[in-house]
């Protein structure tokens, strides 16, 4: 309800008492708005009238601002998903990827205490091909190339927090020294808590370059076929599940690789490309915000997901309109 200045004035207390803050159940910023001022017969009151006026304009205009953003902030938290790509999580750095397991845990505390859902990779798909939205904010993290750090620090915490995790998983490094072994794949597969998807079994380096370095393509691409196609049978072979998502090595793709994957029964196709991945969007070109670093403090995590969900808006209107398109065309994937 709105309270007259004068009483806010005149009686400060009661004024602070009676004037509340709210903020909506997503995290949307809530506004303060001072309605009306109050016509007083004492002269010292009329004198402070305008500036009063100015002042509560001033609010005003403010405040439609902040609600004007924390409709859009809202919005686009329902209809856009930002997937988070870590690589080893670990108190000493075993690379320059590594997070240590207390900054994890913060990014982890960060998302639960502001109403994120991690989702699996099925939901992820059904979003992506425009068939479900999660009802509150929504995120994918992704663990690249299979440390072990995954299993003794991640694993805990995404389990105290109830979140899900999926691994791209180099499958020729099960069981080297600081990867991840078998036995721990299948205890977190079986789990629930954790997914895994191929990034390669050997060839663990850019594609389109070695591609385009290669004095014969054709045999070079049936190398990367074949390097795909070993690491999703043994996936499927020891952890008796379907395997039909791929993290690209190094985050590198063209037409001809996207194509490939797609012969090969890969659905679920993912990038290094920055930005968030909007409803109907598809699932060719899955966007990640990189997240593997000491430095990515919340704070930093903050910001990423800031700028990702605002570039995300300009992608918004030209996206909508390609798939009101092929929903017309009766084109949709």
């Amino acid at each position: 309800r709105t309270l007259p200045l004068s009483r806010l004035i005149a009686a400060p207390t009661e004024g602070q008492k009676e004037c509340r803050l709210f903020s909506e159940g997503d995290g949307s910023v809530g506004l303060l708005l001072l309605v009306g001022v109050a016509i007083s017969h004492d002269e010292g009151v009329k004198a402070m009238r305008r500036p009063f006026i100015a002042i509560a304009g001033l609010v005003l205009l403010t405040g439609g601002l902040v609600a004007a953003l924390g409709v859009w902030r809202s919005r686009t938290l329902r209809d856009a998903v930002p997937v988070l790509c870590y690589h080893d999580i670990a108190p000493d750095p075993t690379n320059e990827m590594t997070t240590d397991p207390e900054t994890f845990a913060a990014h982890l505390r960060w998302l639960s205490q502001n109403g994120f859902q991690t989702l699996t990779l099925d939901e992820l798909r059904r979003f992506l091909k425009g068939e479900w939205r999660p009802d509150r904010p929504a995120i994918v993290l992704t663990f690249d190339d299979g440390y072990d750090g995954v299993y003794r620090y991640a694993y805990p915490l995404l389990k105290r927090y109830g979140f899900h995790g999926v691994i791209f998983q180099v499958v020729g490094k099960v069981g080297a020294p600081n990867h991840l072994t078998w036995a721990q794949l299948k205890e977190m597969v079986d789990s629930g808590v954790m997914e895994v998807g191929v990034h390669a079994y050997e060839l663990h380096c850019s594609l389109p370059t070695m591609l385009a370095k290669s004095p014969n393509p054709v045999i070079t691409l049936q190398r990367i076929a074949d390097d795909w196609t070993k690491a999703k049978w043994l996936l499927r072979q020891n952890l008796g599940v379907p395997i039909r998502a791929l993290a690209y090595p190094q985050g590198d793709y063209d037409e001809v690789l996207t194509a490939l994957a797609k012969s090969l029964g890969f659905d679920l196709l993912f990038t290094t490309d920055f930005g968030v991945n909007w409803f109907g969007e598809g699932t060719d070109r899955i966007k990640r915000i990189s997240t593997s670093s000491v430095r990515v403090t919340v704070a930093r995590l903050r910001l990423k997901l800031w700028r990702a969900h605002f570039f995300a808006q300009k992608w918004q209107q030209g996206a909508r309109s390609e798939w009101r398109i092929a929903e017309a065309n009766g084109s949709l994937p």
